[in-house]
């Protein structure tokens, strides 16, 4: 028995041992490393791609004024006054287009002025008011001579720039009257005094005294308004008319459209005899189909149209006024048909004053200042007695 205990505590004893020595080789042992997360094959770097960076965006750029205009001489008028005739005609639409002309290609500002009477017009050049006027060789002869309504107190301040519409002296006849010369027109009644018009009653007198008619030998009837000869011929009051025509006249288209009106020309030889001593006429021819009823030319006697400058406007504003308009007659004509009788040559027959310098100067670079031009220049400046370089 004791034998059994003492090989049972020697058992005992061993297994105690044997425990504590593997608590302590436990114990100082080094704790195994923690196993490293599994790891996944490195990828190959994607190839990098090199972004272009967007170009900064350009900056606006600042508005660009308008560029100047060159300035205008200091001599030059702000702007340019046009006096016309009554709104209505073509004289004052006519007018409205010089403006614009004028204000496109000189560069200042211009504007059409209408007016009852064209007598006005030397004594506002006078004043400075305007700087230019369409007007008549009658007109300006009697201002620069002291005639008509300057009798002895002349104004010279007005000087040619170049023609405009003719008017003629002419004889207008109804159909039945069977009137073939002037003369016809002894025996009828007629119209034709039209009282305190200075060119009328001038007309008159050469006619009549060319045609042998008087009133003893013919009814001359007065007039005031061209509806007294429309109403006149068409209700046959008078059997034909001796008035100033202008091709396009309205009133004449009208007897032309109800009427058939007939125009009858004057002889040469009497335009002769009614124009002497009055320089301020001449002969005057109505282009072919002027009008409805009358396709064939009617020549007469009577004024031609005329643009004046104002005397002291400078030579330069002169040239570039008669320049825009001129060298754009396309766009000038495209303002009223009777625009087209604006055309140049200048008739020397029309220069009854002296010729604006800045308008000869334009004439002689186109080539328009002929022989007769220069004449005619030459003899009113030394009749005038003016100072005057063209």
């Amino acid at each position: 028995m004791k034998s059994h205990w003492k090989q049972l505590s020697r058992i005992t004893l061993v297994g105690l041992l044997a425990g504590i020595m593997l608590w302590g080789s436990l114990a100082c042992a080094k704790p195994a490393p923690a196993p490293s997360p599994t790891q996944l094959p490195a990828s190959k770097p994607s190839p990098t791609v090199a972004v272009k960076p967007s170009p900064a965006p350009a900056p606006k750029p600042s508005p660009t004024a308008a560029p100047k205009p060159a300035a205008l001489p200091a001599n030059w008028p702000k702007s340019i006054t046009i006096a016309t005739s009554q709104i209505g005609t073509s004289d004052y639409v006519i007018g409205v287009g010089i403006a614009k002309l004028i204000t496109k290609y000189v560069g200042l500002e211009a504007q059409a002025a209408p007016n009852s009477t064209r007598s006005a017009f030397p004594k506002s050049f006078q004043e400075n008011k305007l700087e230019i006027a369409s007007t008549s060789t009658l007109n300006t002869w009697g201002a620069w001579v002291g005639e008509l309504g300057w009798k002895d107190k002349p104004i010279r301040e007005g000087l040619i720039g170049f023609g405009g519409v003719p008017t003629a002296f002419v004889v207008l006849a109804h159909p039945s009257a069977k009137i073939k010369t002037p003369k016809d027109l002894i025996g009828k009644t007629w119209i034709g005094k039209l009282p305190g018009s200075s060119s009328t009653i001038a007309a008159m007198e050469g006619f009549t005294k060319a045609y042998g008619i008087t009133e003893q030998n013919s009814k001359i009837m007065a007039w005031t308004t061209r509806a007294d000869i429309v109403n006149g011929l068409k209700e046959r009051t008078a059997e034909a008319a001796a008035v100033y025509v202008f091709p396009g006249d309205p009133a004449i288209a009208d007897l032309s459209a109800s009427i058939k009106v007939e125009m009858v020309s004057l002889s040469d030889e009497a335009i002769v005899q009614a124009t002497a001593g009055k320089e301020y006429f001449s002969k005057i021819v109505l282009p072919k189909g002027s009008f409805e009823s009358i396709p064939y030319e009617v020549q007469g006697f009577g004024m031609n149209g005329i643009t004046e400058f104002r005397r002291n406007l400078p030579d330069d504003l002169v040239y570039a006024i008669t320049k825009a308009i001129f060298d754009h007659q396309d766009e000038f004509e495209a303002f009223h048909p009777d625009a087209k009788y604006y055309r140049l040559p200048l008739d020397a027959g029309s220069i009854v004053a002296p010729v604006h310098p800045g308008a000869v100067k334009y004439l002689k670079e186109k080539g328009f200042w002929k022989k007769a031009h220069e004449d005619a220049q030459a003899a009113v400046v030394k009749k005038f007695g003016i100072d005057l370089k063209w």
